[in-house]
């Protein structure tokens, strides 16, 4: 039987088996050539780097996918032509047996056909033979197929090309592996290095900053301390120089009230004399009447006028005296916000203190960390792993905690210093409002008192008698002045201004004492012009000339004292200036904010 077969499988001479035979069998052994050729590292190496081995872009990696993807990648061309190859043998083989059939079945046909013919019987028999004892044969290229595929096959599983071009692809794999841990590893280690040294560097520069962020707040509060000394330097001898102005004040408004006094009881007996003439020339004279009887209505004008002027020296006080207080209120809260300042101080200085005690901990614990690690250094990868991430996450932890005690001293300090700033300059603002009233006040005071002295002034040109109730009132204005000006310790231009208001005051009674005196020249020529020798009313006239006369003597009297008094008050403006000069030199300080205030206080005036 095996004869049988071994017969069976040997081709004969026909076109299709010869045909099919070289179809099968070339293919068969050229493939094992080609396996047995290509199926080495090297071509697996070069599939495995591309086409160019200079360029690293095209190179295949671990991670594009798993061990059999690559496998299958690396292959080479017989590779994969050796594993589809069995499949493709099968196919010819019964496509060279379902080829013989069809032809077989054709064959028979015609010979059938013929037979229906009526050619012969016999001859169609004897074709038919033929034909079925060659139809056996038409299965040989399926046997020869599936032969094909049982040897490629088994040869494949014997020579095991598979299985190490597997075993070269897991090597391979397993050195990029090793090589990638070994370059992360260095990286690792590259990054562990930088960042000690960063923290290192970082640490050094925070100690650098604070360093210098403490010596400059210490200069910063030497300096505040010190302009707060000079400051208060400035005030005591400005408050001095204040007092001795008040004192030299006192004695013009005494000298003021004095002549004041003189002048009424001179004007007093001048009036009198005049009431008396005009009693005598009453009868006589209607031109004289008239003007009796205008000056009535004059006085009962001064009168009231008299009445206003009492009420805006009240005013003038009460504006004054509040002024005085938003000044006293003004020092009170430049005293508090320096106290603050100094408060704030202190506190920059205690959070400094608790930062510098964060920085120590954080250095300490740096230095235990370094320490730890470099004791570490000798052991195995993974306890170097596993240290290191411990490692990590303490310093991770100490530093969060040193970062939130800066954190914290840096808010705590900026709050304390914006509270304090916040409340000075709320304290500024307040003075500022309340001088601005203030001056708004006297100024209106001061402008209704100016209204006052020209209407007091145009009454005394018309020889009124109340016009010494007027020097009265304003002798009584003067003490009130001189009482006021004992509550200026703080401003030393108040008394610069009331001298200046005093010298216009002085210079306008000048100026009516010249219109006096011309209102009495006119009058003493009238009375001249229109006499009667030889007659009573002539005497009387006479007499009337005679009071007018010693009227015009005592008015130029209190003129030369006045002007006096005017070049008196000069020489001491002049003594003040000096002095105000020494005070705006003592008061100057190196602070701003107390420069600022002190402007806004001064800035004013009256």
């Amino acid at each position: 039987m095996i004869i049988d077969a071994a017969i069976f499988l040997i081709p004969q001479i026909d076109a299709i088996q010869i045909t099919f035979g070289l179809l099968i069998f070339g293919p068969l052994f050229v493939t094992i050539f080609m396996v047995r050729r290509d199926a080495n590292p090297t071509r697996w190496e070069n599939h495995w780097t591309g086409s160019n081995q200079n360029d690293k872009s095209d190179d295949l990696d671990a991670g594009h996918g798993s061990v059999t993807d690559i496998c299958h990648v690396v292959a080479t061309k017989s590779e994969q032509i050796a594993e589809i190859m069995p499949g493709i043998l099968l196919i010819i083989g019964l496509l060279g047996t379902f080829l013989g059939l069809g032809l077989a079945l054709n064959k028979a046909s015609t010979i059938l056909v013929e037979a229906n013919g009526g050619s012969g019987m016999d001859d169609a028999m004897v074709n038919l033979m033929g034909m079925m004892q060659g139809l056996g044969t038409k299965f040989k290229t399926s046997t020869w197929g599936i032969l094909a595929f049982l040897a490629l096959k088994s040869w494949s599983a014997a020579n095991g090309y598979e299985e190490r071009r597997l075993r070269w692809c897991i090597k391979r794999m397993k050195q990029d592996i090793d090589a990638a841990k070994q370059a992360e590893q260095n990286d690792a280690k590259t990054v562990h290095t930088q960042m000690l040294q960063g923290l290192q560097s970082v640490g050094i520069e925070i100690c650098s900053a604070l360093d210098k962020s403490f010596s400059v707040s210490h200069q910063l509060q030497e300096r505040g301390l010190a302009g707060h000394a000079a400051t208060e330097a400035g005030l005591r001898n400005a408050s001095t120089l204040l007092t001795a102005q008040i004192q030299k004040s006192e004695a013009i408004s005494s000298a003021i009230a004095t002549s004041s006094l003189a002048t009424k009881s001179t004007l007093e007996n001048a009036f009198d004399v005049i009431q008396q003439l005009l009693q005598r020339s009453l009868d006589g004279h209607q031109a004289t009447q008239a003007e009796i009887r205008s000056a009535s209505v004059l006085m009962e004008n001064q009168l009231q006028q008299s009445i206003a002027i009492e009420s805006s020296n009240r005013a003038t006080k009460a504006a004054l005296e509040s002024f005085v207080e938003a000044n006293q209120s003004n020092i009170s809260a430049m005293q508090e916000s320096a106290s603050q300042m100094a408060t704030a101080a202190s506190d920059m200085g205690h959070s400094a203190i608790n930062l510098q005690s964060a920085i120590q901990i954080f250095k300490e614990n740096v230095a235990e960390v370094m320490t730890i690690m470099k004791e570490d250094l000798g052991r195995t990868i993974q306890d170097m792993n596993e240290s290191f991430g411990e490692n990590m996450g303490q310093i991770a932890v100490k530093l969060s905690g040193a970062t939130t005690d800066i954190s914290v001293a840096v808010n705590t300090l900026s709050r304390n210093v914006g509270d304090t700033m916040g409340q000075v300059e709320k304290s500024i603002k307040g003075s500022v409002d309340i001088q601005q009233k203030a001056h708004a006040e006297f100024l209106l005071t001061s402008d209704t008192l100016n209204t006052q002295v020209t209407e007091m002034t145009n009454l005394v040109m018309k020889l009124s008698d109340d016009i010494t109730a007027g020097l009265a009132a304003v002798s009584d204005s003067g003490r009130r002045m001189v009482q006021l000006d004992n509550r200026y310790k703080t401003i030393s231009e108040s008394a610069e201004v009331s001298a200046k208001s005093i010298s216009e005051l002085v210079n306008r009674i000048q100026i009516n004492a010249d219109k006096t005196a011309l209102a009495v020249n006119d009058l003493t020529h009238q009375l001249k012009t229109g006499a009667n020798p030889n007659t009573d009313a002539d005497n009387d006239r006479r007499a009337m000339v005679g009071s007018l006369h010693q009227l015009l003597s005592t008015v130029t009297a209190m003129k030369t004292e006045l002007s006096l008094n005017s070049v008196r008050k000069k020489n001491i403006n002049s003594k003040d200036s000096a002095s105000n000069n020494n005070i705006e030199a003592s008061v100057a300080v190196p602070s701003a904010t107390t420069e600022t205030a002190t402007s806004r206080v001064f800035s004013g005036g009256f």
